[in-house]
């Protein structure tokens, strides 16, 4: 006796369709997540990216006024505004730390650029803490102990008409992260020392000083640098052409160009 099979084709249907929609879910689901995947790998790489450019910026834009007269770690830090990345791939922050007399512990938190954009798939933001140890030592050219003057000269030096030669310094009103105040010589010769009108003023510590012993090899020597070595330095040669007083800048980011002072 064979029973009635009636209905048989549609199980086999249904069943067809739970394991087609099975395949498809996890098909969608799979494509998903490696979408995600992507996007964190992206959005990691990015936060990197700010984090470690963040730090070289801040020892691109180091200022010795700013900086370099702030406490050791533990009494003192120097904070890193939340700023955009030269790039513009995310914002970055942190703070400076000052280790010794010339190095620094540069702390900074890079995000990527999630928060520039509008989120289209729940994107999460990333970050990237990097730590940079530097070694900053502001280049300064001292003159040698006794000789440090506003005008030198080695055959003589006569001033004349309105000159007005001062040694001691003069800081604008609104500058308020100068160091201490100082004085120098003001006019220094190996020659006699001429002020050929009443007009002309100097002033200093002392006025005028002459010295028999300035030479041109007392100003070849700066800190622990020779004067061979600052030369040899100068690698890039600007040939003819017109060039500007400032920064070409481009959608307010500074622009890497030689015909620029800024590069």
């Amino acid at each position: 006796m064979v029973k009635s099979e009636r209905g048989i084709a549609l199980a086999l249907v249904l069943m067809a369709l739970v394991v087609s929609g099975a395949l498809i879910a996890g098909i969608l689901l799979g494509g998903t997540q490696e979408q995600r995947v992507a996007d964190n790998t992206r959005n990691s790489e990015q936060a990197f990216g700010t984090a470690e450019a963040g730090a070289y910026e801040v020892v691109r834009m180091w200022s010795p006024s700013t900086m370099s007269f702030h406490g050791l770690i533990g009494t003192d830090s120097i904070p890193i505004s939340d700023s955009l990345s030269p790039w513009q791939t995310g914002r970055y922050g942190g703070t400076v730390y000052k280790l010794g007399n010339d190095l620094y512990l540069i702390d900074v938190t890079g995000r990527d650029s999630v928060g520039l954009r509008p989120r289209i798939r729940n994107d999460v933001p990333a970050r990237s803490h990097q730590v940079l140890i530097v070694r900053v030592r502001p280049f300064t050219f001292p003159a040698p102990a006794g000789v440090a003057a506003v005008t030198t000269g080695s055959a003589g030096i006569t001033m004349g008409g309105n000159s007005d030669v001062s040694g001691y310094d003069s800081t604008p009103p609104t500058w308020t992260q100068c160091p201490p105040s100082d004085s120098a010589i003001g006019i220094l010769s190996s020659g006699p020392i001429t002020l050929a009108t009443k007009a002309v003023t100097v002033s200093g510590a002392p006025a005028t000083k002459q010295d028999n012993t300035i030479a041109d090899s007392t100003f070849k020597r700066f800190q622990d640098v020779s004067y061979a070595q600052l030369a040899g330095a100068a690698t890039i040669t600007l040939g003819a052409g017109t060039y500007k007083s400032a920064p070409v800048v481009t959608n307010g980011v500074c622009a890497i160009n030689q015909m620029n002072w800024g590069d």
